[in-house]
């Protein structure tokens, strides 16, 4: 972008670029922010992500799965890993969990590629978890392979009990479970599916129950879906070529299926969110959305990157999360040679824009935004040399908050703004082949902590980046002379890049105005005469 008017000497010109970071195409053609890190926006500005809490280092394995209950101002929480299932009672007031208590089924299959999904529903029956909430839980190996055949037991259990959970009978499946209350309904391969006894999770056999095959595809993930008056409880239903729509229609086949489309498979079985009753997820070459429809959610910024960096063979190990105080979906993929999510594109509904950012501590297995709580939950991917890992809470604070004891670290944030060119067209100004001269930086910021600026750019779009001395500007200054950042700094393509990395440390952008104005000498081809 370029001033709007020509007056001699520095022109104070506000420092804006568009919401969301560009990845696609090059740096040059757009006037987006074009890098960040744990950086978001919000009235199309940019500010710092919140902090991340250790809640427990002493989860057994990575944990692949976590669902939470909310209860007497504790938190239930399951923790499913590679041999173990898990539970923490958290307390929402203090932050202080409870000892672990191991709820791993008899018999329970280990394996290295276990993925886990689960659900709750009340047992109003007569079987062995009447009058409860019920945990439901379900672990096949389909890390490495989504389209995996190997079946293994749904479990039940009281969800606020601390004992082992217990097999359904007839409940082996390869795919997952959903509860479209009062029904559990269990999935897997060829399309098959079967809905349990109204009230009763545990019966999938008796009068009541029904067994059949909504497609030819193995069905890796359902969802509870607004239906109306006549056919609720609905539910959507993910198969690896199509989504499935179910919906109650009473009398002997209780529910009907009708596909909503058969062209479109789904990335990984974990990749797909509900917020505000929209369903977002991630096909096989594109982001997706289903509001009574199936479309694709359109994403020119980030769409390339992702798919150009996802580690394919690690594909099913995608899991999506949502920050609903921001209306962020965020997608957790492993990127490049990462075999763990080590890396997330967020689509902020309400900015309609996108961003993304790498993950803190090597990654994060996966993650649970739970609706009752503010603080979503998230399991690490690394392990210590016990074979524990850490079980984090996120959007706490402003710093990372581990250890034992626990102490505190900075976490770095930083954001860089698109490019500032004489060259390019802006307002009534012409375009004209000069280097901008950067004078002044008046820092507009909600701040606490140092930050620093630094001015980056390049004689043309394939010459080498320069960058200039880094300046840093307190949150409160001291003298008059802190109050601004002097510069003496040229560039005919020119980006600024503002940091913060000190403990405590926060920042919303306001109006920052840089004063430039036209360098001396001419310009021919990037190089200047």
């Amino acid at each position: 972008m370029a001033p709007s008017a020509q007056t001699p000497g520095p022109v104070p010109v506000p420092l804006l670029s568009r919401p969301g970071i560009k990845r696609d195409g090059t740096i040059f053609e757009g006037d987006f922010y074009i890098e960040g890190e744990w950086v978001r926006w919000k009235r199309g500005l940019p500010r710092k992500m919140a902090g991340y809490r250790q809640i427990t280092d002493q989860a057994a394995g990575i944990v692949r799965g976590i669902n939470s209950h909310p209860t007497d101002n504790e938190l239930l929480i399951h923790l499913g890993a590679q041999a173990t299932l898990e539970k923490i009672n958290l307390n929402v007031n203090t932050f202080v969990p409870s000892t672990i208590f191991d709820r791993t089924p008899s018999g329970f299959a280990t394996d290295a590629n276990n993925m886990w999904q689960f659900d709750q529903i009340y047992d109003a029956s007569a079987s062995f978890t009447a009058g409860t909430t019920n945990l439901i839980a379900h672990a096949a190996p389909n890390a490495l392979d989504i389209a995996s055949v190997v079946a293994a037991p749904v479990y039940v259990g009281d969800i606020a009990a601390t004992g082992a959970l217990t097999a359904i009978p007839s409940s082996d499946v390869s795919g997952g479970v959903v509860c479209l209350f009062p029904y559990l309904f269990i999935f897997g391969s060829d399309g098959y599916m079967a809905q349990s006894v109204a009230n009763n999770p545990t019966d999938l056999t008796g009068a009541g129950s029904n067994q059949f095959r909504a497609t030819s595809k193995k069905i890796v993930r359902g969802m509870p879906l607004r239906g109306g008056a006549a056919n609720a409880p609905s539910g959507l239903f993910w198969s690896l070529d199509s989504i499935i729509r179910a919906s109650f229609v009473g009398g002997t086949p209780i529910f009907s299926f009708d596909t909503m489309s058969n062209q479109n498979g789904i990335l990984a079985a974990n990749s797909v969110v509900e917020h505000d009753g929209i369903y977002y997820w991630i096909g096989l070459g594109r982001f997706m959305a289903f509001n009574g429809v199936v479309q694709e959610l359109r994403n020119d910024l980030n769409s390339d990157f992702f798919f150009e960096n996802l580690n394919w063979p690690y594909r099913n190990k995608v899991f999506s999360f949502k920050v609903a105080r921001y209306g962020e979906i965020w997608w957790c993929f492993p990127f490049g040679s990462s075999t763990e999510p080590d890396w997330a594109v967020i689509y902020n509904i309400p900015e309609q824009t996108w961003y993304d950012t790498p993950l803190p501590n090597g990654g994060r297995a996966a993650a649970e935004n739970a609706a009752s709580y503010r603080f979503p939950l998230a399991s690490g991917v690394a392990t210590d040399s016990g074979g524990t890992s850490i079980l984090w809470q996120h959007e706490i604070g402003l710093d990372e908050i581990s250890g034992s004891p626990q102490s505190s670290k900075a976490i770095r944030s930083f954001f860089t703004t698109g490019d500032y060119s004489r060259i390019m067209p802006g307002g009534s100004v012409p375009p004209a082949n000069r280097a901008f001269h950067v004078a002044i930086i008046e820092p507009d910021f909600v701040q606490a902590g140092d930050m620093t600026v630094q001015v980056v750019g390049n004689a043309n779009a394939r010459a080498a980046t320069v960058a200039s001395e880094i300046k840093t500007f307190p949150a409160v200054p001291n003298t008059p002379h802190e109050q601004v950042v002097m510069l003496k700094t040229q560039r005919r393509e020119m980006r600024f890049r503002f940091e913060s990395n000190t403990l405590g440390g926060n920042y919303r952008l306001g109006q920052t105005l840089v004063h430039i104005e036209e360098a001396d000498g001419t310009i021919l081809g990037g190089v200047e005469q």
